[in-house]
């Protein structure tokens, strides 16, 4: 008879899996330390993975580990560095850490990557008490609205007609 190989490959994928929902599914009510087991037995079976670091991080960032939680979203974010919705995750880290120097920094990037995200910009700008960049802010903003509002076509020049 021929021994059978194991597709190791498959099982582990299927492991990944299974502790990955099992992580969610004990998030979702609020059995943040048993998520992070079952995370971190994702993480023995794929290291490296950006979307168990974001989901460590959130863990943690619900059991108030800060450190824990902005070590994670980092590793995470050295993996995928224009990931909206881990930058926004980092914001609100920085926020609990009343740190709004770094949340303001972050917010600048989302802004980049979508300048919707100009509204909280201008909030923390105001929760800083930096007074200039915000009126700055509202100015670029009063532009873009007037040119999405006041104007049907902008030429090459940024001239309405």
């Amino acid at each position: 008879s021929i021994p059978v190989v194991k597709d190791v490959a498959e099982e582990n994928k299927l492991n990944f899996q299974q502790f990955f929902f099992e992580a969610l599914s004990e998030k979702s009510i609020g059995n943040y330390q048993k998520a992070i087991q079952s995370l971190e037995n994702c993480n023995q079976i794929s290291p490296k993975d950006a979307a168990v670091f974001f989901e460590l991080s959130k863990n943690y960032f619900f059991l108030n580990k800060s450190f824990l939680a902005k070590e994670y979203i980092l590793r995470a974010l050295r993996i995928k560095p224009s990931n909206e919705w881990m930058l926004k995750h980092l914001v609100e880290i920085y926020l609990k850490e009343n740190n709004f120097s770094e949340a303001i920094l972050v917010q600048q990037k989302l802004v980049k990557l979508n300048p919707k995200e100009r509204v909280f910009l201008l909030e923390l700008y105001v929760q800083n008490k930096n007074h200039e960049k915000a009126i700055s802010l509202i100015n670029v903003m009063e532009q873009v609205f007037f040119l999405f509002i006041g104007c049907q076509c902008i030429d090459h020049e940024g001239i309405c007609f």
